[in-house]
C-alpha cells in the first residue's frame, strides 16, 4: 500500500513538471496578405519636416534585426534593415536580444507610433514631450507592435555592404556594413590608453577612424561606457570592422555589436 502511495505521488510530480516545463510551442508570425506593407524607405518618407509625425494608417513594416544589446551596446536601440535601408526603433526593453535576436525577421505594426528626427535621421518610437521620439513601452505594447517572425535565411549581418572609401558612406546610412582597411586616428582616454570608451565618462565615447589613403578622420566608432568591451583596447593597426552605420548631423558613426566585430588585417 505504501509503495502504491509513493508511485501515485511520483506520478503527480512528473505530470506537474511536464506541464510547467513544456509550454505551448511558440509560432513565428508570417506576413499576412491582409496587411498593408511599407518598406523602410516608404515609412521614413512619411515623416513631416514640421516635427514628430504620428502614423495614423494601419501599415506594417518588415525588416531583419541587425543590432544586439547582448554586450551592452545599442542599448534601447533596435535596428532593422530591408532592401531599401535601415531604421532605428526606440524600444524600452532591456536584453531585447532575447526576443529580437540578430538576424530575426520582425513585423512592425506602426499605427500609433511616431517618426522623429535625431541628428538628421528619421527614427521610430512613441510620442515624447522632451525628445523627438520616446521609447516604446511597456512590454504589452511592444508585444503588440513588434511581431517576431522566422530567422532570415540571408541576414544583412552575414553579407554586409563593404565600404572602403568615404564616397560610399552616404548611400549606406542605417545599414549593417563592413568598413574595410581603416585606421584609428584618436582620441585616447585621459590616462593615455586607447580604449573604446573613457572609463571616467558617462554615456558614450567616440573614437576616430579613417580609410586607407584618407588624410583625415572619416567616421567615429561610438561606444557606450556600459558595453562589455568598453575598456577593450582599440587596434592601432589597419583593421576591418562591421557594425551599424549611422549619421548624426555631419558625423558618420559606427555602432559595434561586439568586440569581435573588429579584426586587424
Amino acid at each position: 500500500m505504501k509503495n502504491l502511495l509513493y508511485i501515485a505521488i511520483l506520478a503527480c510530480l512528473l505530470a506537474g513538471c511536464k506541464k510547467f516545463d513544456d509550454p505551448a510551442a511558440w509560432t513565428p508570425y508570417e506576413q499576412d496578405p491582409s496587411w498593408t506593407m511599407k518598406t523602410i524607405a516608404e515609412l521614413k518618407a512619411l515623416y513631416d519636416d514640421s516635427g514628430p509625425t504620428t502614423i495614423t494608417e494601419d501599415y506594417t513594416v518588415k525588416g531583419t534585426v541587425i543590432s544586439t544589446d547582448f554586450s551592452g551596446s545599442n542599448y534601447n536601440n533596435l535596428w532593422i534593415q530591408d532592401a531599401t535601408g535601415g531604421l532605428c526603433i526606440k524600444i524600452g526593453l532591456a536584453d531585447y536580444y532575447l526576443p529580437y535576436d540578430l538576424g530575426r525577421i520582425v513585423y512592425i505594426k506602426v499605427r500609433g507610433l511616431v517618426l522623429g528626427l535625431a541628428g538628421g535621421q528619421v527614427e521610430l518610437g512613441c510620442a515624447d514631450a522632451q525628445y523627438a521620439t520616446g521609447y516604446i513601452e511597456p512590454q504589452s505594447w511592444i508585444d503588440r507592435v513588434i511581431l517576431r517572425g522566422d530567422m532570415d535565411p540571408a541576414p544583412p549581418h552575414l553579407n554586409p555592404a563593404v565600404i572602403s572609401t568615404s564616397a560610399d558612406l552616404a548611400a549606406n546610412v542605417g545599414k549593417f556594413v563592413k568598413m574595410s582597411g581603416v585606421t584609428w586616428t584618436g582620441v585616447s582616454n585621459p590616462a593615455g590608453v586607447v580604449t573604446w570608451a573613457d572609463p571616467t565618462a558617462t554615456g558614450y565615447t567616440e573614437q576616430n577612424f579613417k580609410f586607407t589613403g584618407s588624410s583625415s578622420s572619416n567616421f567615429v566608432v561610438r561606444t557606450s561606457v556600459y558595453a562589455s568591451f568598453a575598456l577593450g583596447l582599440v587596434p592601432i593597426e589597419i583593421c576591418d570592422m562591421t557594425g551599424i552605420l549611422n549619421k548624426y548631423n555631419s558625423t558618420y558613426q559606427v555602432s559595434l555589436n561586439s568586440a569581435t566585430d573588429v579584426v586587424e588585417q
